[in-house]
């Protein structure tokens, strides 16, 4: 069995709407007939299912961590590269050819991250209360 360290997010980072902790209970999409897999192993396999060589994540051991409820298609990976700890990858359900997909945006530091959250969480709010308007 293969053991490999990643950048690890503590259990009491507070992660703003509209990004949520990934649980065992997130629903994900399977081609298995079996869903014995859980949402980690099936994320996991997606984002490197997609990768093509030449992509900024493209041979880095990855863990998936948390969604993004919003779009459902954008998560957080963190990563076994120190320079790259962090990535926002936006999945695309389809083996990919062009190393630009999956898109994903790497940052170097959990501050760099809640800066960009916190971006997110503004444009959530904006886009709830217009919805709401």
């Amino acid at each position: 069995m293969r053991v490999f360290t990643v950048f690890v997010i503590p259990d009491n980072f507070d992660w703003l709407e509209p990004w949520e902790r990934l649980t065992d209970e997130y629903e994900t999409f399977s081609d298995s007939e079996s869903n014995a897999d859980t949402p980690f192993k099936i994320l996991n396999a997606e984002l490197h299912r997609e990768m093509p060589a030449g992509h900024v994540l493209y041979g880095l051991d990855t863990k998936v961590v948390a969604v993004c409820t919003w779009t459902h298609n954008d998560f957080i990976f963190v990563t076994s590269e120190p320079d790259k700890p962090i990535a926002l990858v936006h999945l695309t359900w389809s083996e990919e050819t062009d190393p630009a997909w999956p898109h994903a945006t790497v940052f170097c530091s959990i501050e760099e991250w809640l800066a960009e959250m916190k971006e997110w969480a503004a444009e959530w709010q904006h886009h709830r209360a217009n919805d709401n308007g």
